[in-house]
């Protein structure tokens, strides 16, 4: 029902992007599922590229400072911590055998495949986006530790319970919009953005037609326009599409 709604949206010429908290690699399957083309924003809006016909040429790109990567990597190296490092759409993780059981939570999750190193060599480097990837007790721990720290220098969000996720200061899933509506010649007023997690909040705020799922977060609830009945699972997007004239 929502892939041949959004087949439909396709067909009337409205552009459909896919905006995740992953890297462009692993949002690619889900255009091959829809059979349709579009731009991508990967890691919660750090990184816009163009379709795949336009190559996926970047169109915005916001990296994490490489001062602020350089730390987080010495903290995880010291403390033996899973760290995800994204340099140049490539996942990087430290080639320790003692943290392979949280590397398999991220990859049987999102299909990603890490590049094994010693994390020291990309210290003074920029990332697009770092994670920890550990237990969720660790996660706030860190949390409480971290965001006090890079408050100014990065974006830091909870995601899944065994992520932290740092991006560029003020990155969000809404910080690359403009950049998308410049790209394709509308105004923000004429994206309609759906989500339902806290990743998704500014997205759905910032676009005219911000639309939360049934079983979105409150918070993105409170910052939509309009709330489906269904859930996504049960046809939201075709709900959405529907009430937009589009499918």
């Amino acid at each position: 029902m929502n892939i041949a709604a959004l087949r439909a949206a396709r067909a009337r010429g409205a552009a459909v992007a896919l905006a995740s908290g992953r890297m462009t690699a692993c949002i690619e399957p889900f255009f091959d599922g829809l059979g349709i083309d579009g731009p991508v924003m990967a890691y919660n809006g750090a990184l816009l590229r163009a379709e795949r016909q336009a190559a996926r040429a970047v169109l915005f790109h916001r990296p994490l400072r490489a001062d602020v990567v350089t730390r987080l990597i010495d903290f995880a190296v010291s403390r033996g911590l899973q760290l995800n490092v994204y340099c140049d759409d490539v996942l990087y993780g430290h080639d320790d055998p003692a943290l392979a059981p949280f590397r398999a939570i991220y990859s049987e999750r999102t299909g990603a495949v890490y590049e094994l190193a010693d994390l020291r060599r990309l210290r003074g480097r920029g990332a697009s986006k770092a994670i920890f990837v550990v237990d969720p007790e660790e996660r706030e721990r860190l949390y409480a530790r971290w965001a006090p720290l890079v408050d100014g220098e990065a974006s830091v969000c909870r995601t899944d319970p065994e992520y932290l996720e740092f991006m560029g200061p003020g990155i969000n899933k809404g910080s690359g919009l403009p950049a998308l509506a410049a790209y394709l010649g509308i105004g923000l007023d004429e994206i309609a953005a759906m989500g339902d997690g806290d990743n998704d909040l500014e997205m759905v705020r910032r676009a005219g037609a911000g639309i939360a799922v049934a079983n979105a977060k409150d918070g993105v609830k409170r910052a939509a326009r309009f709330v489906t009945r269904a859930t996504a699972a049960e046809g939201a997007v075709a709900e959405a599409l529907a009430s937009l004239g589009l499918a």
